[in-house]
């Protein structure tokens, strides 16, 4: 039975108290998010359109919420990680130069060309003490957030300055 057809047996098993509250199409992607009666938390699942290769591996997912673990075929972190770097550069949205960061805080290491380091380090520099407020605001707790208002980007920054340093 493929991974497909399990889904859809879960989710037909669970229905009752699943609720589809989210979802939309995108250029490259469908993000979807439910929400459960069992649990507090939302489970947002983003589908791409296309298909592109990558690196994956598969990891078990579960929740503090709930006993029911599943197994996964997910990027892995170097993956993401190219991802954010991608994004970061065509989005240039705030959001994604903080993941690159957490994943480097977190010890994914940063591999990118020269040319594509220097532009991540002038776009991460430009932000403004209103981007960190409005844009991360609501997604950090206060303690985060006020150090980002504070330092910004500084050590995502600082690691870019250090790998350049090398080249």
């Amino acid at each position: 039975m493929g991974n497909g057809a399990m889904f859809h047996i879960y989710f037909y098993r669970r229905k009752k108290d699943l609720t589809l509250t989210d979802a939309h199409i995108k250029f490259y992607t469908i993000p979807l998010e439910l929400r459960s009666t069992s649990y507090p938390k939302r489970l947002k699942i983003e589908v791409r359109k296309g298909v592109k290769k990558c690196d994956f591996q598969e990891r078990i997912a579960f929740s503090q919420y709930g006993t029911q673990q599943v197994i996964l075929k997910c990027h892995t972190l170097e993956q993401t990680m190219k991802n954010k770097i991608a994004a970061a550069l065509e989005r240039k949205d705030i959001r994604d130069f903080f993941d690159a960061e957490f994943l480097l805080r977190n010890g994914v290491m940063l591999k990118a060309d020269k040319a594509t380091l220097i532009k991540l380090k002038e776009l991460a520099g430009k932000f403004k003490e209103k981007d960190y407020k409005v844009a991360l605001g609501s997604l950090l707790d206060k303690e985060t957030r006020n150090y980002y208002i504070t330092n910004g980007f500084e050590y995502l920054i600082r690691k870019i300055s250090a790998i350049l340093s090398t080249h």
